[in-house]
Order: structure tokens, then C-alpha cells, then sequence
């Protein structure tokens, strides 16, 4: 949880652009949802199951070790 309020962020549309083009990093939006999505322990504690938005198959996650 902490590690998403960190990376919470209002923007504005042209900004987003901006950012999108000019900076390397991606949008705090993404650094606060997307590695999550990746974690089986994310889903068992938030109760994330087939079907919903933010689901990603467990054979389609990515696994670094």
C-alpha cells in the first residue's frame, strides 16, 4: 500500500505527455500499479481473482528469479 501512495499523482493530460516523451522513467501511475500486478502475494491479499481488471494470468506475469 505504502509503496502506491508513494507514486500516487494528478496530471494533467498534456503533462502526462510530456513526461511520456521527455523522461526515461515511467509515469508514477505506472510505478505505483503495474509491478504489483506481477506478485501472486498482491492477489491473495487483495483478493484478485480471474476476471477482474487488474488480473494477469499466473503464466503471464513476470518472473525475474
Amino acid at each position: 500500500m505504502a509503496h502506491s501512495q508513494v507514486w500516487r499523482a494528478l496530471q494533467r493530460e498534456d503533462d502526462l505527455r510530456n513526461l511520456i516523451l521527455t523522461n526515461p522513467h515511467s509515469p508514477p501511475a505506472a510505478r505505483g500499479s503495474i509491478p504489483e500486478r506481477n506478485m501472486d502475494a498482491w492477489y491473495a491479499a487483495f483478493g484478485v481473482k480471474e476476471g477482474d481488471r487488474l488480473f494477469i494470468k499466473p503464466e503471464d506475469r513476470v518472473r525475474i528469479w
